[in-house]
């Protein structure tokens, strides 16, 4: 029997919220709002990202309390569910039917989706067994979640082959879906340099942007390097400081980079907001270290980036930024390359001749390209 409609379980994330919007242009979508057990939530807030350990004895206590509140809390919800309810935080959510399929975003709707009916999918959005809270029992959710599905969508391939490995799946059950752009954030005309030909340089300083939040997974310190050497550019940052997420050498260069004049920090701003943002750039900067998490990420600033048309940097650390991207980018090996390819661009006014090429990437790159990888996948699996 085909499926006509998906229950998506969905986790409280604006990738998972933009894609699950994209699939409902052409399927009915049933949400079920899940907010992830409080531990997940906050136990990512009290680690130190480079120890992995809780960062203070309070954390600990609390941590410990958490996982033992989350544990009985999702036994009853998978009890709820097996009764034929819905837990409290899935009221008022529609009953499964045969040909509706379920889609799960997170390791912790394990329970849930076990207890349902139909066929099931699974969309992978990080390695979350890379954060140090739980990792055990998240590993155990993530096995279970994925041995009762038809397929398995992943961002990025490092993602795919990671899961393969660990679960033992074939690659042919795991698609790679990357992260997108919704179509109506595109511009309609294709971008243009900021600086013409004919324009003197001097009238203004050009603009260096980093999209996104601020954290131990950028290259800080590289970064303060570059905006020391670069008095001719001015920087700007559009995102929140993720302080937990510091590690605590990065903290003095994240202190010099907001207290240095030519830096202007905009602060967190809403997804649809960021492409916006990027129009105003003349060159973005994607510093990303070798944290083990961004290796199997997809960045969604890739694709606003992409979207604006403007020339892009990148420091090793991202893979699927190479991958998608190609040309389209410039992967700086150190600080000092970096600053030489802002100083080649600069000497060209920012006009490296992609603008037009980024643009047209970015309409491959759409969340409704992404939805539409999925619907595929499931008819096929269904079928």
């Amino acid at each position: 029997m085909p499926v006509s409609s998906i229950l998506a379980i969905q986790r409280e994330d604006v990738v998972v919220r933009e894609l699950v919007a994209a699939i409902e242009v052409t399927m009915p979508v049933s949400r079920v709002p899940w907010r992830s057990p409080i531990a997940s939530m906050l136990g990512e807030r009290l680690l130190r990202p480079t120890t992995g350990r809780i960062a203070t004895p309070a954390g600990r206590v609390i941590a410990k309390s958490l996982a033992l509140v989350t544990a009985a809390g999702l036994a009853v919800a998978a009890g709820s569910a097996v009764r034929g309810g819905w837990p409290s935080r899935a009221a008022g959510s529609p009953r499964l039917t045969s040909r509706r399929a379920v889609l799960a975003t997170s390791p912790d709707q394990a329970d849930l989706v076990a207890s349902m009916s139909g066929p099931r999918f699974y969309h992978a959005i990080d390695d979350f067994t890379e954060y140090a809270w739980a990792s055990a029992r998240v590993l155990a959710a993530e096995r279970r979640i994925v041995d009762g599905c038809r397929a398995v969508f992943a961002v990025s391939n490092a993602l795919a082959e990671t899961l393969c490995e660990r679960h033992g799946l074939s690659r042919d059950r795991v698609i790679v879906v990357p992260n997108g752009v919704p179509a109506d954030m595109i511009p309609a005309d294709v971008p243009r340099p900021h600086l013409r030909r004919d324009e003197p340089a001097e009238r203004s300083l050009p603009i260096a942007g980093v999209l996104g939040s601020l954290s131990s997974r950028l290259r800080l310190d590289w970064l303060r390097q570059v905006v020391d050497a670069t008095p001719w550019l001015s920087w700007r940052f559009v995102g929140g400081i993720e302080e937990a997420e510091l590690a605590p050498g990065d903290r003095f260069h994240l202190r010099w980079l907001e207290q240095h004049p030519r830096c202007r920090f905009e602060g967190p701003r809403p997804y649809r907001d960021l492409v916006r943002y990027a129009t105003l750039l003349d060159v973005a900067v994607m510093p990303y270290s070798d944290r083990i998490t961004n290796a199997s990420g997809s960045p969604t600033r890739l694709f606003t980036h992409l979207a604006a048309g403007h020339p892009m940097l990148a420091t090793p650390g991202c893979p699927q930024i190479e991958e998608l991207a190609g040309s389209l980018v410039t992967t700086c090996e150190g600080p000092e390359t970096l600053v030489t390819a802002l100083e080649g661009l600069r000497d060209r006014r920012f006009d490296d001749g992609l603008h037009r090429a980024r643009w047209e990437a970015a309409h491959r790159h759409t969340w409704a390209e992404r939805a539409r990888v999925i619907l595929d996948t499931i008819h096929a699996t269904v079928a």
